[in-house]
């Protein structure tokens, strides 16, 4: 079992400068059925530690497109995160049957794989997602957090 994430979360330190959070909401804001836009608040807020702000944002582009693979993949990081594994898992999984190659689902199992005790599994899968096409700034994210966790996914996003 997957324990909650309390307080002390710690947003994990970016290799690069985070990208300005008003200038993605605002352009979120303009670009109103923008499904990307909203997952870039989203995840901006989520690496800043805001996961309230974030679980809006990526409600956001849930509610434009319930078919997005990436806003289910995305809801369910911060359900394993917040200790919802079982709504985490349901997420992820549909995020995957919507597209195999979600990264966000992805990460999201490698966190509740981890949580359960299969460290080894949550690698592999990990190391898998990394030849997929997820894009430059999602690769630095991923490998950011890998070495921030010192190649642990249980202290990913505060999951202990």
């Amino acid at each position: 079992m997957l324990p909650a994430c309390d307080e002390s979360y710690q947003a994990p330190a970016l290799a690069y400068p985070p990208p300005d959070i008003a200038d993605l909401d605002q352009g979120a804001s303009l670009f109103d059925d923008h499904i990307g836009s909203w997952i870039a608040a989203g995840w901006a807020y989520f690496v800043s530690g805001d996961l309230d702000a974030s679980r809006a944002r990526f409600e956001r582009a849930h509610d434009i497109d319930h078919k997005f693979a990436e806003s289910f993949g995305s809801l369910a990081v911060l359900d394993a995160v917040e200790g919802n594994t079982k709504e985490a898992q349901r997420k992820a999984l549909t995020a995957v049957r919507l597209d195999r190659e979600c990264f966000s689902a992805t990460l999201a199992q490698t966190l509740l794989l981890s949580g359960a005790g299969n460290e080894h599994r949550a690698k592999e899968l990990f190391e898998q997602a990394l030849t997929t096409p997820i894009g430059k700034d999602a690769r630095d994210l991923a490998h950011n957090w890998w070495t921030l966790s010192n190649g642990s996914f249980v202290s990913l996003g505060g999951v202990r």
